[in-house]
């Protein structure tokens, strides 16, 4: 996505108070990746899948 999706999607993620991390196996709690020049992080839906967005693939 891009960064400013990116931006707005966070923002949802942190009003809505769910935990996000920076790594899908949930070991860096509040933190965003930033692999490959972008920007990424991981969070549980609602049934517990985990999801991810990024900047970059």
């Amino acid at each position: 996505m891009s960064e400013d999706e990116f931006d707005q999607a966070f923002d949802r993620i942190t009003r809505a108070g769910v935990t996000y991390y920076a790594d899908p196996h949930r070991r860096k709690p509040g933190e965003i990746n930033h692999h490959h020049g972008g920007r990424g992080l991981y969070f549980l839906d609602p049934s517990g899948h985990v999801l991810e967005i990024l900047t970059r693939p």
